[in-house]
């Protein structure tokens, strides 16, 4: 794929992120996750993304392509970087909630949210598709689902002007099916960046940022975690 195709699937999928409706709002644990006893709840970390710096505010594709350039030196770096530290997150989180006494089950094959139907209700703090079919071919009754869809560095942009430098960044949800209603009984999005101390523009390897994304991981691991504890 040539660097125009791209660059013109990123300002598609900008344009169409910007065209999204309305998002979900967050939604606590509910109180009654660790009172089923006889139910068993499903563990399951999506695809985690390759590292990779990320631009926002950058929103023409003559924009977007300059600060690609600018930035070429840290993209190659960020994209050598390992996400393996996110790896673990669903048997921490298994463990958790094992020691409230509640049979777990975590999912390694991989899960096609896509393929589900669309679901549609008035109602609010249900999922926008189908998880209920999952209830028999998961063998679960609750499904808790962690989707990290950045890692790495985030920097933001006003048309081709930077307005801040690159920070460490790991952005994604996390939430709880019930898959008997297909109602979430929980809704958190996961959004940390981790500022570099000191100075940031330092090929080629770039310490402070990379510091920072390892920082940032960790404390999206420590967040994901909390929401069982």
């Amino acid at each position: 794929m040539n660097k125009i195709t791209t660059l013109a699937l990123v300002f598609t999928c900008l344009v169409m992120v910007g065209c999204a409706g309305n998002p979900q709002k967050p939604v606590a644990l509910s109180q009654d996750f660790y009172s089923s006893g006889d139910k068993t709840v499903g563990v399951y970390v999506d695809e985690l993304p390759v590292a990779d710096t990320h631009f926002f505010g950058a929103h023409c594709l003559l924009c977007y392509g300059a600060a690609a350039i600018a930035n070429s030196s840290l993209t190659s770096h960020i994209q050598g970087l390992s996400t393996d530290d996110l790896i673990g997150v669903d048997e921490s989180i298994a463990k958790l909630v094992s020691k409230k006494g509640i049979a777990t089950n975590i999912i390694n094959a991989p899960v096609d949210f896509e393929e589900l139907k669309k679901f549609t209700t008035q109602e609010e703090n249900f999922a926008k598709q189908d998880y209920r079919p999952l209830r028999e071919s998961l063998g679960v009754d609750k499904l808790v689902v962690i989707d990290f869809n950045i890692v790495g560095a985030h920097r933001s942009y006003s048309g081709y002007i930077p307005t801040s430098d690159p920070v460490g960044a790991v952005i994604g949800k996390a939430y709880t099916v019930d898959l008997a209603t297909n109602k979430y009984i929980l809704y958190e999005e996961i959004d940390v960046k981790v500022s570099t101390s000191g100075e940031w523009d330092e090929p080629p390897s770039f310490p402070g940022i990379t510091n920072a994304y390892y920082q940032a991981i960790e404390i999206a691991k420590e967040k994901v975690t909390a929401l069982f504890k």
